[in-house]
């Protein structure tokens, strides 16, 4: 899997956790963000090995670290997991694009693209992006307000009949820049307008200074990301410990 996919994830990550003042910290090849049951980010990231495992293992029960780890997807770090109680929850396509792959949707005028610029309009991509995509989570409101402040952060919002539809966020972090809470609100799905938010955020980035973007796609939307010109890189899979929040 491409470097630049986890670096990326490991970033935002970060910010978040350095926004809200929870604990991060990293040791024996992992990094963890270790926040309050059903808050978000909440979660271990690094590939397994017999030490670190044993390690997560007793630390998890113990409630000092989070109970969620995202690996590398490979048959060597699942099985680990596997015969150290862990359970796979949610499975990522790794992918990336380069500025000469990106193929353009076809446009629709019902939707208005909209950098969101104002309080009323985060509000708005809240409801929308958690709603759908997060609804047992919490996050911070010092987070959100960092990537509404921060340069380095775009938050896109679509918008029908004043209505915000759906929504994206980009990282542009060393020239790379991670898509994130990229969703529509399911009344609206497969009509294109995700696909058309996704190609005026990555427009964006491009212009902003980005040489690749990044993103895990889920299942639901790696057909959407495919026909913009997306490649695979490899799998991405979160593991919960068993009996533990």
């Amino acid at each position: 899997m491409r470097a630049t996919i986890v670096d990326n994830i490991i970033a935002f990550y970060t910010d978040a956790a350095q926004s809200q003042q929870i604990q991060f910290s990293e040791s024996m090849g992992l990094k963890w963000f270790k926040n309050k049951p059903s808050h978000w980010p909440n979660v271990i990231v690094g590939k397994p090995t017999p030490e670190n495992t044993a390690f997560v293992k007793s630390g998890i029960e113990a409630g000092q670290l989070p109970p969620f780890w995202l690996i590398e997807n490979t048959n060597n770090n699942t099985t680990l997991l596997d015969d150290a109680k862990f359970r796979e929850v949610m499975r990522w396509e790794g992918m990336w694009l380069n500025p000469m792959d990106l193929k353009k949707p076809d446009k629709n005028t019902q939707l208005t693209l909209a950098e969101v610029k104002t309080a009323t309009q985060l509000n708005n991509w809240i409801n929308v992006a958690f709603t759908v995509l997060i609804p047992d989570k919490r996050v911070g409101t010092a987070t959100t307000q960092l990537w509404f402040n921060s340069e380095k952060y775009i938050m896109l919002s679509g918008i029908i009949n004043k209505q915000t539809i759906c929504t994206g966020l980009a990282l542009i972090n060393q020239q790379t820049a991670g898509l994130y809470f990229i969703t529509t609100l399911p009344q609206y799905q497969k009509m294109g307008f995700g696909a058309q938010l996704v190609s005026v955020l990555i427009e964006k980035c491009f212009a902003l200074g980005a040489n690749e973007i990044i993103l895990h796609a889920s299942s639901a939307g790696f057909k959407l990301y495919k026909n913009l010109g997306f490649q695979s890189d490899g799998q991405l899979s979160t593991y919960w410990k068993i009996g533990k929040f």
